[in-house]
C-alpha cells in the first residue's frame, strides 16, 4: 500500500450541530522528510464501518490520506445523514509529516442574516429554513483534494453513488435518530421518500434504504466538480429549497462561500506531549484549556482507588469541563472578534492554574461563578460570520514528534469533552490508560463501549451499574460513550 504520509484528523458538522470523525494515520515523524513515503500499514476509522472499508479501499489504489478521507466521508453523509452530510460545515486537521495545517470548511451566516432574526426563540435558531446558513463541506472536500490529493476527485464519489442507488441496511445509529424525529419525518414529503417504506412507515435499523437523489447530487459533484454544488442548477435548487422552508441563503451566499486555510494552528505543550488542533471557532482553545486544567490535578491510580477518589476525580473533571466552557462563550469567528490574547490565555498554563485554583472539591456552583458571556458573541447572525464550533479534530505527537493519536468525536456540544476524555492512549485493548498529565503512569478502568453514559453529576456516574441491552455489567465497569 503507497500513499504519502498524511495524517487527517476531522470532524463533520451539520446544520443540527451533530458531528462524525474520521482519522487516518500513518506512522510518519514530525520531523520526517518532505518527500513521498510508502508505508506497509494504515488504518482509517469512521462512524461506519462500511464507508471505513470504502477509505481503505482507496488507500489502496493508491490514494492519500486526504482522498480516503472525502470518499469516507461521503459515505458517511450518506448512511449517518441525521450527523453529516453535504449540507453542513467541517473542520480539517491535516499533517503531512512535517507540518500541521487546518481547513476551516465552517458554515457562514447568509448575507441577509441579521442579529435579532431569531426573535430570542432557540428553536428557531436550531431548526427550520431560518437556521440554514451557507454550507462549506464540498468546498473544504475541494480544498483538501487540490493540496494532498492523488486519485482523480469523480473517484472519491463512485462507492458512495452505488450505494445511494441500489440501497443500503440502515444501520443502528441512523435507525435511531428516524425513529426519534418519526413526526417530523412523515410529515415532510421529502424526508418521508428517504426515510420511510411502503407502508409510510418509518424505516427500522437493517431495513434497505436508497437516497436517490442524494445519488444524483453526487453524480453531478464528480463530473462537474464542487463548483456545481455553489453555482449553477444544484445551486439554485438548494437555494429555492432553503427559501421554500422559510431560509434566507442567496445564490450570492453560495457563490461568494470559501473554506479556509490555516497554516499556523493551535500547538499546545501538554508535558511531555504536543496537541495540534483547530483554532476558533472550532474549539482548539477549549480543549487546550480543558486538557491543561486537568494535567494540573496530576491524575494517578490513587485517584479512582476508591469510591470517594473516583467520585472527587469525576467531580474534578465536571467542574473543569465548566470552566472551559465557560469561557467557550467568549469565542467566535476570529474574523470579526479580536480574540487572539483571550486564546493566548486559554492555551496558557498559567491561566489554566488559575481556574483549576478556583474549583472547590466539595460543592459545585451558580453558573454566574464560572463567568459565561452569554451575549451576541454567542449566537450571533452577523453576514458572513462562521458560527463557534465544538469540533476540534485533534493529533497528538510526543516528544520526538511521532503521532500518538488523532482523535475527534460526534455529539454537538458534547464533543469537545468526550475527545478531553478519549485523548490518552491505550495500554492494553480491554483497559483504558486515561492520562491528564505528563507522566505515562495513569488510572486504568473497564470501559464498555457498547454503553452511553447519560448522567453529567460525578456521583451518579460513579455509583450506577452499568447496564446494556438489560445485562449489568461488571460492577468496575465505566460506562462511555461509544
Amino acid at each position: 500500500m503507497a500513499s504519502k504520509a498524511v495524517v487527517v484528523a476531522l470532524l463533520v458538522l451539520l446544520l443540527a450541530a451533530v458531528a462524525t470523525f474520521l482519522g487516518v494515520y500513518y506512522g510518519a515523524d514530525l520531523g520526517g522528510p518532505q518527500e513521498e513515503q510508502f508505508f506497509s500499514r494504515a488504518a482509517v476509522a469512521s462512524d461506519s464501518g462500511p464507508c471505513s472499508e470504502i477509505g481503505r479501499d482507496m488507500l489502496k489504489k493508491g490514494g492519500s490520506a486526504v482522498d480516503a478521507t472525502i470518499a469516507t466521508l461521503l459515505c458517511v453523509g450518506l448512511m449517518n445523514a441525521h450527523s453529516a452530510g453535504v449540507g453542513g460545515g467541517l473542520f480539517l486537521t491535516i499533517y503531512n509529516g512535517t507540518t500541521v495545517e487546518t481547513i476551516d470548511g465552517r458554515e457562514v451566516a447568509p448575507g441577509a442574516a441579521t442579529e435579532g432574526m431569531f426573535g430570542g426563540d432557540p428553536e428557531i435558531s436550531e431548526r427550520g429554513g431560518l437556521s440554514i446558513a451557507v454550507p462549506g463541506e464540498i468546498r473544504g472536500y475541494e480544498l483538501a483534494h487540490q493540496r494532498h490529493g492523488k486519485l482523480p476527485w469523480r473517484d472519491l464519489f463512485q462507492p458512495s453513488i452505488q450505494l445511494a442507488t441500489h440501497g443500503f441496511p440502515m444501520g443502528s445509529a441512523l435507525a435511531t435518530a428516524v425513529n426519534k424525529y418519526k413526526d417530523i419525518i412523515l410529515n415532510d414529503r421529502a424526508l418521508c421518500a428517504v426515510f420511510c417504506g411502503e407502508n409510510r412507515t418509518v424505516l427500522q435499523e437493517n431495513q434497505i434504504i436508497r437516497n436517490v437523489k442524494l445519488g444524483e447530487t453526487y453524480h453531478t459533484l464528480a463530473e462537474e466538480g464542487a463548483a456545481a454544488f455553489y453555482q449553477g442548477r444544484l445551486a439554485e435548487n438548494l437555494v429555492n429549497d432553503i427559501k421554500a422552508a422559510g431560509g434566507i441563503v442567496t445564490l450570492k451566499d453560495l457563490s461568494d462561500y470559501k473554506a479556509n486555510l490555516d497554516e499556523n494552528p493551535l500547538i499546545v505543550a501538554l508535558g511531555r506531549y504536543t496537541l495540534a488542533a483547530p483554532n476558533a471557532p472550532a474549539s482548539g482553545p477549549v480543549l487546550a484549556l480543558l486538557l491543561l486544567m486537568l494535567e494540573g490535578y496530576q491524575f494517578s491510580e490513587d485517584s479512582v482507588a476508591s469510591l470517594p477518589q473516583r467520585v472527587l476525580t469525576f467531580h474534578r473533571i465536571v467542574e473543569a469541563f465548566r470552566f472551559s466552557y465557560a469561557k467557550r462563550t467568549l469565542l467566535g469567528d476570529r474574523d470579526f472578534l479580536n480574540i487572539t490574547q483571550l486564546i493566548h490565555n486559554m492555551t496558557s498554563k498559567w491561566f489554566a492554574s488559575d481556574l483549576r485554583q478556583r474549583i472547590t472539591d466539595d460543592r459545585t456552583h451558580h453558573m454566574s461563578y464560572y463567568e459565561p458571556d452569554l451575549g451576541s458573541k454567542v449566537m450571533s447572525g452577523s453576514t458572513g460570520k462562521r458560527p463557534m464550533s465544538s469540533m476540534c479534530p485533534s493529533i497528538l505527537f510526543d516528544e520526538e514528534g511521532r503521532v500518538k493519536m488523532v482523535v475527534g468525536g460526534s455529539g454537538g456540544t458534547k464533543i469537545t469533552t468526550s475527545i478531553a476524555q478519549w485523548l490518552k492512549p491505550f495500554k492494553e485493548p480491554e483497559r483504558q490508560v486515561a492520562r491528564w498529565l505528563e507522566e505515562l503512569q495513569a488510572f486504568e478502568f473497564k470501559v464498555d463501549h457498547r454503553a452511553v453514559v447519560r448522567h453529567t453529576n460525578a456521583d451518579a456516574l460513579s455509583r450506577r451499574p452499568c447496564a446494556v441491552d438489560g445485562e449489568e455489567l461488571e460492577e468496575d465497569t465505566i460506562c462511555a460513550a461509544a
